[in-house]
């Protein structure tokens, strides 16, 4: 997916759903442009280091719907809301600037995970969910946020209380939902667990300010910030040079293997994703001022070397484009 402003303003945003076939070949392409009051959530506008989980939920069960803002005619109050990916409308309520009250400032729009159901955070960190095409109110209350946002494990909430959490850019929650992985650009890569009160969280590789650092993880490099889980057990993370492969024991208390899954390199890569078969990723890479290319690896094979599938062309009035990986079936 790219993503950019469009001619009609720079707080007015596009977009460019694009499909490849498994030998690079164009299978089919969605541009849309949004309505200027909207703001689809992190991939476009305020764009963050998102893990593969976190894309996944900013789209609904068959990518039809993209999680995302509405702000109000009147510019008091933000809504929670989905947007069409064909048609570029809003779906879903907007804040209405005449009803008398407190107007919404909803945040955190995702989507629960082969579903409809489109959950986000309220101005007092209560969490709700309803169907993104609805008008009537939400579900009762979810739960509450322990801070500026939450992660969705199937219905479950997830807010650690960790700071790690709370300042956190990626976050992926490992399989069956014991653990998660989350990153921050100051604080490095932690394991934190939900509800989790200590701020003490231990941090994967070399230890800095006093900080704990798992056993074992020493060999984890600077800025690896979680793009998948291939098991319970087992994260893949990544920084610009590398794509790493982190086992830990059962009980996630140390690390047991380092796995550096990309050969030495200066390029720049990113938007690693686990296929379906879980067995290959795919990722973005660009040599210098080149443009970006789709790779292929596959994480079963000792030193793999990466295969170019295609290169990767944005939309003809991309000034700045933002490209995102989504997934692949």
């Amino acid at each position: 997916m790219w993503c950019d402003g469009t001619p009609g303003g720079l707080s007015t945003f596009g977009a460019a759903i694009v499909s490849y076939t498994a030998d690079g070949r164009i299978a089919g392409q969605r541009p849309v442009s949004y309505p200027s009051d909207s703001e689809p959530q992190y991939v476009c506008g305020s764009p963050r280091d998102l893990s593969q989980q976190q894309v996944r939920q900013l789209f609904n069960k068959d990518f039809t719907l993209l999680a995302g803002i509405v702000r109000a005619a009147n510019g008091q109050g933000r809504q929670a809301t989905a947007l069409d990916l064909e048609s570029g409308q809003v779906v879903g309520p907007r804040p209405d600037p005449d009803a008398f009250g407190v107007a919404p400032r909803h945040s955190s729009p995702v989507f629960q995970s082969g579903t409809d159901l489109l959950w986000y955070q309220d101005q007092d960190r209560r969490i709700w969910s309803r169907d993104a095409r609805a008008t009537q109110a939400p579900a009762p209350e979810r739960g509450r946020s322990a801070g500026n946002g939450f992660m969705l494990e199937g219905s479950t909430v997830w807010t650690p209380l960790s700071w790690s959490m709370l300042s956190a850019s990626a976050e992926a929650i490992a399989p069956g939902g014991a653990i998660a992985a989350v990153f921050d650009e100051v604080w490095g890569l932690h394991l934190v667990r939900n509800g989790q009160e200590d701020t003490d969280t231990p941090k994967l590789g070399p230890s800095r300010y006093g900080d704990k650092n798992l056993p074992g993880s020493d060999r984890v490099p600077d800025g690896c910030s979680p793009r998948f889980w291939s098991g319970p057990t087992v994260l893949v993370c990544a920084n610009a040079r590398a794509l790493v492969r982190v086992t830990f024991a059962a009980d996630h208390g140390s690390v047991t293997r380092v796995e550096s899954l990309l050969p030495e390199n200066d390029r720049d890569n990113s938007e690693a994703v686990l296929a379906a078969d879980g067995r290959t990723a795919y990722f973005v890479s660009r040599a210098g001022s080149g443009p970006p290319a789709l790779y292929r690896l596959a994480l079963d094979t000792p030193n793999a070397v990466p295969a170019k599938v295609v290169d990767l062309s944005g939309p003809a009035n991309a000034r700045s484009a933002q490209l995102h990986l989504l997934a692949t079936q």
